[in-house]
């Protein structure tokens, strides 16, 4: 015979699961949540040890939308950015945190000024922009400290986001400007580079020039080919 089919989960019975599969989220990363399948399994496994059967299909319907919902904000955030494994991996941590946040507040997939919704657009574009340069380390970690500090300090405050915002959005914009002076040093860079190559080719042409066929002391020769090029160039 057929199991019958698992008892519909209440409104309070999904907030146990997600809150579960939340506090379980390694810090290492969570790239197994950014699949639909992923998710499905680690919903499944919460509901599990929180005693309640069934999985997603159990969740009500209008949570099983959000949850669908929240799979394709973070999919369409990423899909075009230049993300390496492990800030996919740590990006992906936010999912279930965020199926809670868009539970409580519709508004999260409605209002681009949503502080939930600005909080995870800064971080998406700042792990972007940082990659693995050096140079933006600080912009890369504070991203991750981000991450960290919403997975393990969410408890449907939507509040929690304003320090966050603030904070990613002053060191996304340190991290211009310091990329920006960077960026200014290495060109100037360049071209010193470039007018000390072009100065020691016309010293060295007109020094061909004028010695051709000549004949003088070694130690006069010796000296115009040395300190005297050399000072030359300068």
């Amino acid at each position: 015979a057929a199991a019958p089919p698992a008892k519909a989960w209440t409104n309070e019975d999904m907030m146990t699961v997600l809150n579960r599969l939340q506090a379980g989220i390694g810090a290492e990363g969570a790239v197994e949540l950014a699949s639909a399948a992923g998710l499905k399994k680690a919903i499944r496994g919460a509901a599990k040890q929180a005693g309640l059967g069934g999985g997603v299909s159990a969740m009500p319907e209008q949570a099983q939308d959000t949850l669908a919902l929240v799979s394709m904000l973070f999919e369409v955030l990423t899909d075009d950015k230049r993300l390496d494994e492990r800030a996919r991996s740590q990006l992906a941590r936010l999912i279930v945190p965020y199926v809670r946040v868009a539970v409580l507040d519709r508004r999260l997939f409605m209002q681009s000024h949503h502080p939930a919704r600005r909080v995870l657009n800064l971080l998406v574009d700042a792990l972007d922009t940082a990659g693995t340069d050096v140079k933006h380390k600080a912009l890369r970690e504070l991203c991750f400290n981000s991450i960290e500090q919403i997975v393990s300090g969410f408890n449907d405050d939507l509040s929690i986001f304003d320090p966050i915002e603030k904070a990613l959005a002053v060191e996304t914009e340190a991290s211009r400007k310091r990329a920006e002076l960077a960026e200014k040093r290495a060109s100037e860079a360049h071209a010193a580079r470039e007018r000390r190559e072009e100065a020691r080719d016309q010293v060295a042409d007109f020094l061909s020039e004028v010695l051709f066929g000549k004949r003088m002391p070694n130690v006069l020769l010796e000296f115009l080919v040395g300190p005297w090029q050399h000072h030359q160039n300068m």
